[in-house]
């Protein structure tokens, strides 16, 4: 009985670590789309680089530009960099928490692999348990059927009773002899 209690705890505990397996490689799946969307930012503004000639056309047309063209230019420059780097920042933190996450559902899956394994090493000993016990009782009905002679040995054992009696000093005055019970 108490394997059977133990068994249906470890399946709970096997549930639940099933359960945050599951939110583990949700969690998994939603920083990988931050990676994606974070990259998907950097490949824009790469694409953006490329189409406009990049960072050297714009030091070029500062160049040739007036004193406060160069000033203006500048800041959007700077504001620029500002912008990618911060989603350089941006993909790589989504890089380091998509790594994090995965490396928590694996080691959510482990548990709930091994959780279930130990469930069924419990349901198994369970099993086991329950065949000895089985064992034990047949044996013990049997014995105790064989301590009872049947109506062909009452005589035989009546002689025996007999003989102990003597031996101990004992009388026997009387003896009922009916089907074993066990006590």
């Amino acid at each position: 009985e108490r394997a059977g209690i133990a068994g249906a705890a470890a399946a709970g505990r096997a549930q639940d670590a099933v359960e945050v397996s599951t939110f583990a490689r949700d969690a998994q799946v939603r920083a990988e789309q931050s990676v994606a969307a974070a990259q998907g930012q950097l490949d824009g503004l790469a694409a953006g680089a490329y189409r406009s000639g990049g960072p050297m056309a714009v030091y070029s047309a500062l160049l040739v530009a007036d004193p406060v063209a160069v000033a203006n230019g500048q800041d959007l420059i700077n504001r620029i960099d500002r912008h990618q780097k911060t989603a350089l920042v941006a993909f790589n933190a989504a890089k380091v928490v998509a790594a994090d996450a995965a490396a928590h559902a694996t080691q959510a899956e482990r548990v709930a692999t091994d959780r279930a394994r130990r469930v069924a090493q419990l349901a198994q000993q369970a099993d086991t348990d329950a065949a000895q016990a089985r064992a034990t009782a047949l044996v013990a009905t049997t014995a105790l059927r064989e301590s009872v002679p049947s109506s062909a040995q009452i005589s035989a054992f009546v002689t025996e009773l007999d003989s102990l009696a003597g031996e101990h000093q004992v009388e026997v005055k009387s003896i009922t002899v009916s089907d074993a019970k066990a006590y």
